[in-house]
């Protein structure tokens, strides 16, 4: 794909279009400033969008402990909640009901059984990966069964109304794509949001964002919405492209959300905090949890008061 045709660089630009000093001289400042409300806004579109199109079912893919799927069984949506973390598949908030159902397997573009990484200490979904690790010896590694989105639910009367799909599936983007093509063909399925990842090894066979991008775009999709959540992982937001005009006033509120509140004082603010809060852990690190706590208190931290 051409990046100059690219929609998701179309909507990178558009956060920064009324900032132009601040983006162009302090990019980084600023994509730290967004980073958490620019995640908060694309859920928050992601369910808006559920509702005006009336959306009736919920596919999870990647789960971790299902607080997504908690937040769209709460808007109405019934939830297929997919998670191959045996741990956080346990501890799943949302209880079974009518409404929710969770399989514990992994998402790829085959039937197989693959080796699934979890750094020791965290049980959860956070830092668990089908992807080989750097620093093997600080993970634990078991056996997950994995399968094609398309063959699981193949016999589901999910895709008989419209649906949609979170993806968080950690690395795993090019296999659980091809393994649910046809899903995603499916005229029912009309918005996704995934995640996408940054850093790789460079041995790995994955597809690039701009791979991804054409790949849905060739299934009918375009590109609305996107956060900056982290600087090795955000997500992006794809809606069927015949969709587009009835959600274009949600989509340009979201960002107009977003673009009001950057300006220098606010940037420079967050910064602040921002560097408050690192060199409170430096001092924690190095004095103790106590005598760091007792100095964050005195230069006004609240939470190092609580602690106390």
């Amino acid at each position: 794909m051409n990046k100059k045709n690219s929609k998701i660089n179309e909507i990178t630009k558009k956060f920064f279009v009324k900032s132009n000093f601040l983006s162009k001289f302090f990019p980084s400042l600023v994509v730290l400033f967004i980073r958490k409300s620019s995640a908060r806004r694309l859920d928050k579109l992601f369910l808006d969008i559920s509702k005006i199109l009336s959306i009736r079912n919920f596919i999870d893919c990647g789960a971790n402990v299902g607080t997504s799927s908690f937040e769209a069984i709460k808007v109405g949506l019934n939830v297929l909640a997919i998670e191959p973390n045996p741990y956080s598949f346990r501890n799943m908030i949302p209880n079974a009901s009518e409404h929710f159902k969770k399989i514990n397997v992994g998402l790829s573009d085959k039937e197989d059984v693959l080796k699934f990484y979890i750094l020791k200490g965290i049980n959860s979904a956070t830092n668990a990966s089908f992807k080989i690790p750097k620093n093997l010896n600080e993970y634990e590694v078991i056996n997950v069964p994995v399968v094609q989105l398309d063959k699981l639910i193949k016999d589901s009367e999910i895709t008989d109304h419209l649906f949609s799909l979170w993806v968080d599936v950690e690395g795993m983007e090019k296999e659980f794509l091809k393994g649910a093509f046809e899903t995603l063909k499916n005229n029912n399925c009309v918005l996704i949001k995934i995640e996408f990842m940054n850093r790789r090894n460079l041995n790995d066979q994955f597809w690039s964002r701009d791979e991804i991008e054409y790949f849905l775009n060739n299934l009918g999709y375009e590109a609305i919405y996107r956060d900056f959540e982290y600087s090795a992982a955000y997500n992006i937001m794809f809606i069927k492209s015949d969709f587009v005009t009835n959600v274009s006033m949600e989509i340009d509120d979201a960002f107009t959300d977003i673009i009001k509140n950057i300006n220098i004082l606010n940037v420079s603010t967050h910064l602040k905090k921002e560097l408050f809060k690192r060199m409170k852990k430096i001092v924690i690190k190095i004095l103790g949890k106590r005598l760091g706590n007792i100095i964050a208190s005195y230069f006004g931290s609240k939470s190092s008061q609580k602690e106390l």
